[in-house]
């Protein structure tokens, strides 16, 4: 699930991950917090102490299951009303279209779950490249041949 809040959410509670993380000296990256702080509009208090930034780090991740839940739900809510529609149209029963629907978004989900586990997080970026060589195929999913093999298409064009 993804929105605004949802969002925000994660990004509060990286802020006081990261904050707790630089009390405990763990953590050096002084001008990300400033850039997190910035964007969350809010003021350091150097006089925290590790209860208080334990304290924020447990709202945090209330607030963002909260917003999770709201975000299933208004998704379950738009992918029921597309089913109506789409039964109304008269192009398929809604059971058999939200049953697909609901199949195909659990799928993405696994898969995201498997892409950031594989640390391919960035947005656009090729997960699979598959190549022809005097008729045999081959399947490249580790980034360094995938960028090799964009290199020399590119020198080659």
């Amino acid at each position: 699930p993804w929105s605004p809040a949802y969002k925000h959410a994660c990004s509060t509670l990286e802020y006081w991950l990261k904050r707790r993380s630089y009390v405990n000296k763990d953590y050096r990256n002084v001008r990300y917090l400033i850039v997190l702080q910035n964007k969350l509009n809010l003021i350091y208090n150097a006089t925290l102490s590790k209860q208080d930034i334990e304290s924020e780090i447990s709202k945090a991740y209330k607030v963002r299951k909260q917003c999770k839940l709201y975000a299933e739900s208004l998704s379950l809510e738009y992918r029921t009303q597309l089913a109506l529609a789409k039964e109304a149209a008269g192009e398929l029963k809604a059971a058999v279209y939200l049953r697909n629907i609901n199949h195909i978004e659990a799928l993405r989900r696994i898969f995201r779950n498997i892409r950031h586990m594989e640390d391919k997080v960035k947005g656009g970026s090729t997960t699979k490249v598959t190549t022809t060589d005097n008729g045999i195929i081959s399947e490249h999913t580790d980034r360094e041949p995938i960028e090799k093999l964009f290199v020399d298409e590119n020198v080659r064009k």
